[in-house]
């Protein structure tokens, strides 16, 4: 005969494969729900999935997205800032950059607050000046996404080599080309054998070019194409930078 102590093991085991299976049955639904774009059901069923399950980033990104598809942006980024926080590399990293475009273009003074709050609550999501900084660039506010990428670069070291890319950007569209070149080495220097951004060396050209440096020009062109050769920007930037360099030989 089974002890006391085992009855009650074997009962919660069975409660337990019981709570499991109605939850995947949840899952289930909203997933059908959602792909039916029915919107205010998935988060009605995600909202009953969190009181059985409050830690579960399905639900949260059902409803996230949900939110998104109904123009609930504040909403939206909210859910998908709580699944960020547990799992950061979640395609939700996404979906919250969409919304913060979308609510940047239609509320542009709600958007900054959102984000400003959000990084106050999670000081550690790099992610999220990331999406200010590209929130300030679109505005035209240059500077101060110049701003947030130094302090990403200060406070975080992944993707650093992406931080210095950006920032490098910024320093070139601001006509700052030394400043830019350095930016773009240090991305190379963070992950020299990992690290092969065309964008980085064609952008690293054009520094180079506007400097009147055209030879270190040529071979970061030449280096974007050989990564990306169907790219039509990287062969207009080599027409303007091989006449005044020395000629290419096919």
């Amino acid at each position: 005969m089974l002890s006391k102590m085992e009855k009650s093991v074997n009962k919660g085991a069975k409660t337990q494969a019981l709570a499991t299976s109605a939850i995947e049955k949840l899952i289930r639904q909203i997933d059908d729900l959602y792909r039916s774009q029915h919107y205010d059901q998935v988060i009605a069923k995600a909202d009953h999935l969190l009181q059985i399950d409050p830690d579960s980033l399905k639900a949260y990104f059902f409803r996230g997205s949900s939110f998104m598809k109904m123009k609930r942006y504040p909403e939206a980024i909210s859910d998908f800032s709580f699944i960020i926080q547990r799992d950061p590399d979640h395609v939700a990293k996404a979906g919250r950059s969409i919304c913060y475009g979308k609510l940047n273009k239609m509320d542009r003074k709600l958007a900054e607050n959102i984000i400003d709050e959000a990084i106050k609550k999670y000081p550690e999501d790099s992610d999220l000046l990331n999406c200010r900084a590209i929130m300030n660039y679109h505005n035209g506010e240059l500077l101060e996404a110049l701003e947030d990428y130094s302090s990403a670069i200060k406070r975080f070291s992944e993707p650093l080599e992406h931080y210095y890319l950006y920032r490098g950007e910024l320093y070139l569209e601001l006509k700052d080309y030394d400043k830019a070149i350095d930016d773009f080495n240090e991305a190379l220097k963070s992950k020299p054998n990992e690290f092969n951004h065309p964008y980085l060396f064609f952008n690293r050209a054009k520094a180079y070019f506007e400097k009147g440096e055209p030879e270190k020009a040529e071979l970061d062109i030449r280096r974007a194409i050989s990564l990306n050769p169907d790219e039509e920007d990287f062969h207009k930037l080599a027409a303007k930078i091989i006449p005044r360099s020395s000629q290419i030989s096919e």
